[in-house]
């Protein structure tokens, strides 16, 4: 999709049910579902501006069941090296998002793109150091401590012309949402505060929020800057279908409707 004189795509990375242990199984589209399993996608965004090649997110990575190889094909479909990716955006730390940060090479677990600053909330990382483990994973923590490369923000930050990101919290504790505006269209990446458009059409509170009132009333408060700029399309890290949509508002019983929006 092109938007403001930026390129965005998503790349897929499949489908998966995740269950209470937080394991993510590999399935099909018409699997029948786990009990009491959660189903997902995994879909990091990359954008390319004129002077810069941003990545939102990685996705699972290395973690995944078929390694980090299919990240780095995912690129390689769009002409993008990981030596390429100046800009590497994070919404947060845990796995699903965060795990494409590294490689392992020879034992040794290494920054996957070794040109770019990693870009998180202070409020994230501090958090993240002091509850490692599976959610956050040691491997991309020590990797990024080791670095000079980690960019810690504390609250709104303009990342470049037309790309901002905005700390909002709720999911975890510095969980960011990312915001490309573009001259008559701006585009939301709101990751696992919104993952999919039933985050919108729902209300809900969610158990694997780190604050559940907090998530709620972000997914209320966005919603209704959506309602107020109509054109602005939303980003799905984790809804099979759409990938992307924009919101149509209208009065009564059933207040929103949705088109989608290809990538």
């Amino acid at each position: 999709m092109e938007l403001g004189g930026a390129s965005l795509f998503s790349l897929e990375e499949g489908i998966y049910d995740v269950a209470g242990d937080k394991t993510f199984y590999p399935v099909r589209e018409e699997d029948p579902p786990r009990p009491g399993a959660l189903r997902v996608t995994v879909r990091p965004f990359l954008l390319i501006t004129a002077g810069s090649i941003t990545l939102l997110d990685t996705g699972l990575g290395s973690f995944a069941p078929t390694g980090w190889g299919e990240l780095y094909e995912n690129l390689q479909a769009h002409g993008v090296e990981p030596e390429d990716v100046s800009r590497v955006v994070l919404t947060h730390l845990h796995r699903d998002h965060a795990g494409g940060v590294v490689f392992e090479e020879d034992g040794l677990w290494r920054l996957a793109f070794p040109g770019a600053e990693y870009v998180v909330q202070r409020a994230e990382w501090e958090y993240a150091l002091a509850h490692p483990g599976r959610g956050y994973p040691k491997p991309v923590l020590e990797a990024l401590a080791r670095s000079d490369q980690l960019r810690l923000l504390e609250g709104d930050v303009l990342l470049e012309e037309h790309l901002q990101v905005e700390l909002i919290g709720g999911h975890t504790p510095g969980h960011q949402a990312v915001w490309i505006r573009g001259e008559h269209t701006s585009a939301l990446l709101a990751g696992d505060v919104v993952g999919s458009l039933a985050g919108l059409e729902r209300r809900f509170r969610a158990k694997y929020d780190w604050d559940p009132e907090g998530a709620y009333a972000w997914r209320s408060a966005l919603l209704d800057r959506l309602r107020a700029h109509p054109d602005t399309i939303v980003l799905f890290y984790h809804g099979l279908r759409p990938v992307a949509a924009r919101l149509r508002f209208h009065a009564g019983p059933k207040e929103r409707l949705w088109e989608g929006v290809e990538l």
